[in-house]
């Protein structure tokens, strides 16, 4: 899903006196990569890189952003005549450009292929009702102490401690440029993602878990990871669920032939209590894997 179209919402509807601005951002987007021919040379990932203008649809003006793999990037909108653009050696904060720019926004290259944008607020929504909102990043988190409610965002440390082991033990979703909703990943998952050793592998598999669920955030406005959310990734997404279930059923010793799956979603519980108190968590990773994988299909 290497380009992202980006539709902008203002109601004077007025799109050709305003750029759209994208840079590598607060994700740590790969520069060379949002900018292969190395045009824009700032050193900042905070200055703008790469300025876009907007094609006018119906009542929408748009812009396609093509991460071509970078992961991920931050924009911003501004009037075209509005002060200057920012001076390519200053060091600035992301927070000393509001005042020039409105909003700052994120993308993350693998959630969707296509966004909207509303005159200022700080949201990326879903489609044009501008209810439900799409993420902005989900990433790994390390602190437990964050508990969030439903209206009520919370930062935490994004990073774990070098020599420390596996140090995440819940994933946020960022809602805004700023607040993101923090979770605890369950130990179910966990178990999976510590026997993974690639990141891309690991991110995936935290991603299936997110499939489907809906998180309720400020405004009363429901936040989700819908299975559109995983286009780009659904062949790699099954090759890892597929494994996570044959994983299962090997430590379940369970012959994938002769497992009725059926039966086993039907009544978990039971199925649980006639194991071993141990295989509690892969039982119910292993519902959490048969019940995601027909969204991948």
């Amino acid at each position: 899903m290497s380009t992202v179209r980006v539709y902008y919402s203002r109601v004077d509807q007025d799109y050709d006196n305003y750029s759209l601005y994208y840079m590598p951002g607060r994700h740590q987007g790969n520069p060379d990569l949002l900018d292969p021919d190395h045009i824009f040379t700032e050193e900042y990932s905070e200055a703008p890189r790469v300025a876009v203008d907007f094609t006018s649809e119906g009542n929408f003006g748009y812009v396609d952003i093509n991460l071509n793999g970078a992961g991920f990037c931050d924009f911003f909108i501004r009037r075209k005549d509005y002060l200057v653009d920012l001076d390519d050696t200053a060091t600035y904060q992301p927070e000393s450009i509001y005042w020039m720019t409105g909003f700052i926004y994120s993308l993350q290259e693998n959630l969707y292929d296509e966004v909207y944008v509303k005159e200022n607020k700080p949201y990326l929504y879903k489609d044009s009702f501008f209810q439900g909102l799409s993420p902005m990043a989900i990433t790994l988190a390390g602190d437990e102490s964050s508990i969030d409610s439903d209206d009520i965002l919370h930062e935490v440390v994004e990073h774990g401690e070098e020599g420390e082991g596996w140090w995440w033990t819940h994933y946020k979703i960022f809602n805004t440029h700023e607040n993101s909703t923090t979770i605890e990943i369950p130990q179910s998952v966990l178990n999976q993602i510590l026997e993974q050793e690639d990141m891309d592998t690991i991110m995936t598999t935290i991603m299936v878990y997110l499939c489907g669920k809906t998180y309720t955030i400020g405004e009363d406005m429901q936040l989700s990871i819908d299975a559109d959310a995983l286009a780009a990734e659904k062949a790699d997404a099954l090759q890892v669920i597929d494994k996570a279930i044959a994983n299962c059923l090997y430590k379940l010793n369970e012959v994938p032939a002769d497992f009725d799956e059926d039966a086993f979603l039907a009544d978990v519980d039971t199925y649980k209590a006639s194991k071993s108190e141990v295989l509690a968590n892969t039982v119910d990773y292993l519902k959490e894997c048969l019940t995601t994988r027909p969204n991948l299909v």
